[in-house]
């Protein structure tokens, strides 16, 4: 899942690239969907560990399950240790990807929405027509644009 997470951040980042919204909407539909699966999942992976831990006596009674992988590995059998220990760190490595590249587009996306804001400031103070400057260091607009046809 974390490599179609992937996939969706990289369509994410050429729509805000392309300024696509029907794109940019359809794929964080999509990123919303598979983020839903990987909480359920992940969730299904807290509870079984815990009960693991419970049964290893790794947890204490009346205390919160939290236990990682790390823990019950040590328990495992060996072929099954290093199975764990390995899609362990192929796991945490497909996060880090995911959380680079959705780092980077929410850059993107914001340097985007600034030039649009600026843009928006440019073409309300066209319109205004007095160019006046108010307290917080922007053109004054006598009625503010609601929104503005970029592609016509």
């Amino acid at each position: 899942l974390y490599a179609r997470l992937r996939v969706l951040v990289a369509e994410r980042r050429e729509a805000v690239r392309t300024a696509d919204l029907d794109r940019l909407r359809t794929s964080l539909e999509e990123e919303r969907r598979v983020v839903a699966r990987i909480a359920d999942l992940d969730k299904q992976r807290t509870d079984i560990a815990g009960a693991l831990g419970r049964r290893l006596g790794l947890v204490q009674p009346g205390r919160p399950a939290q236990v990682d992988v790390a823990q019950l590995a040590v328990r495992a059998p060996h072929g099954v240790r290093e199975r764990l220990v390995a899609t362990s760190e192929r796991l945490k490595h497909e996060i880090l990807l995911v959380r680079r590249e959705s780092g980077v587009v929410r850059q993107a996306a914001e340097a985007l929405a600034g030039h649009l804001a600026g843009i928006l400031q440019s073409v309300s103070g066209a319109f205004a027509g007095a160019r006046c400057y108010g307290p917080a260091g922007r053109v004054a607009t006598a009625t503010p644009i609601r929104s503005l046809d970029l592609k016509t």
